[in-house]
């Protein structure tokens, strides 16, 4: 953000971001919900927002599953995001005929609107503190990696707890590197439509895709209807919108669903990020880079999806495609009796370039705790749960390496499963 034209404090995972307009010095800062910095408000702008405008706000702003934020923006479920948001929806509903990342997407009514089959939407509607709880479990364990388990062992208790109580997705959260653990629920809405996304040139103009690089000259949005029970969603908490914008000067507020910040890190922080972080990840990617030149050769599948579609009537291309055909079910049958070997149970009958399986696990570990080590290892396999089947996962097809790369990382899970002690009954 432009120091010169913003002067930016915020708040985090339903997070408030609070700006002020001009002034020079940039005064960035990051604030959750559930502790603003009032007096601040208070001194530096006479603002006193209320208990209920907090709530409004936050119940106002979503997160997308496809990474993201947004803001509901009319009560019948309108809901404004940036257009990279809408991104991977454009291209999946895309065809030969109509490539909608190129052209654009408009519904005119509400049966035009174009489904997702896989977006999901959620909403902070609950928090509360369970730093004591988490912290306590490790409390009098003197082995670091001991102490490890016995938090990640009482988070997924505390995560399965809410869920199974209220139906909630329940995410455990911590905040200034363990300092403090928030149990953060959100309600999901999986019926989301596409209403409008602008052409890609009018989008991403310019090329950065930043959010916060200004000047910009785009169009850098899309907005979708969220539905429940096959309806708009009626909500009163939304944003309306304004045709004035910002005055100079005026309080300006952001809420999202961001990361975290680097505000307070130490000077021994910051070097340890400069002299070892930044070389590893730099070497880290040369080594990825490298191992993918040397793959794209043989890759079955295209990589550029544009590309694809502007040549799929040629011969060539059609040849091409039918030979990927086969090597990906071939991988798809390898990878189906690779699940079958590690106990896990495959749902038959899927056609595509993806299927469903239920892992084998022991009945007091959660699979959201599974799916987070697995990410840790670079293995990012989808939740059915918002598809009617909890407990199973979606996984596209791998190449050979990958599903080494799997089953290596889920043997790792289930060995350190074994070693983590019992959760207490509950």
């Amino acid at each position: 953000m432009q120091s010169k034209i913003l002067r930016t404090l915020a708040v985090l995972p339903a997070a408030l971001l609070l700006a002020a307009i001009p002034a020079r010095a940039a005064e960035e800062g990051m604030w959750t919900f559930d502790n603003p910095p009032l007096k601040q408000l208070a001194a530096k702008y006479n603002f006193h927002p209320s208990q209920q405008w907090l709530d409004h706000l936050r119940l106002a702003s979503v997160r997308l599953n496809d990474g993201g934020s947004g803001s509901f923006v009319s009560p019948n479920g309108l809901l404004l995001t940036n257009h990279h948001v809408a991104r991977g929806q454009l291209q999946k509903n895309s065809s030969a005929e109509h490539d909608y990342l190129r052209d654009g997407f408009y519904a005119a009514t509400q049966d035009q609107e174009m489904k997702s089959a896989d977006l999901e939407i959620n909403v902070l509607v609950g928090m509360e503190d369970v730093t004591a709880r988490v912290q306590g479990a490790a409390k009098g364990i003197a082995d670091k990696a001991k102490a490890l388990k016995a938090r990640e062992a009482a988070v997924a208790a505390i995560e399965k707890e809410s869920k199974d109580k209220t139906g909630l997705r329940s995410d455990v959260v911590s905040f200034y590197q363990g300092g403090e653990y928030w149990l953060y629920q959100y309600k999901a809405y999986t019926d989301v439509r596409l209403v409008f996304a602008p052409e890609q040139q009018a989008a991403f103009f310019g090329g950065d895709p930043d959010n916060f690089t200004y000047p910009r000259y785009d169009l850098d949005m899309a907005i979708f209807r969220v539905y429940d029970n096959g309806k708009p969603l009626k909500t009163d908490n939304y944003l309306k919108w304004s045709a004035k914008g910002a005055a100079p000067g005026e309080l300006i507020f952001i809420s999202g669903h961001p990361g975290s910040t680097s505000r307070q890190d130490t000077v021994a922080e910051l070097k340890m990020e400069r002299d070892v972080v930044d070389p590893g990840v730099t070497e880290y990617l040369k080594r990825r880079i490298a191992a993918l030149q040397a793959l794209a050769p043989s890759w079955p599948v295209g990589a550029h999806g544009v590309a694809l579609l502007e040549a799929w009537t040629r011969p060539s291309v059609q040849a091409w495609l039918q030979g990927s055909l086969q090597t990906l079910r071939a991988w798809k049958a390898q990878q189906q009796a690779l699940c079958e070997s590690l106990g896990w149970a495959v749902l038959g009958g899927s056609l595509a370039n993806y299927f469903v399986a239920r892992p084998a696990l022991p009945a007091a570990a959660p699979l959201s705790a599974a799916l987070e080590r697995l990410r840790a290892q670079g293995i990012k396999l989808r939740d059915c749960a918002s598809f009617g089947l909890p407990g199973h996962v979606r996984m596209g097809v791998l190449a050979p390496p990958s599903q080494q790369a799997l089953a290596q990382a889920w043997a790792l899970h289930l060995e350190t499963l074994a070693t983590m002690p019992a959760a207490a009954p509950v």
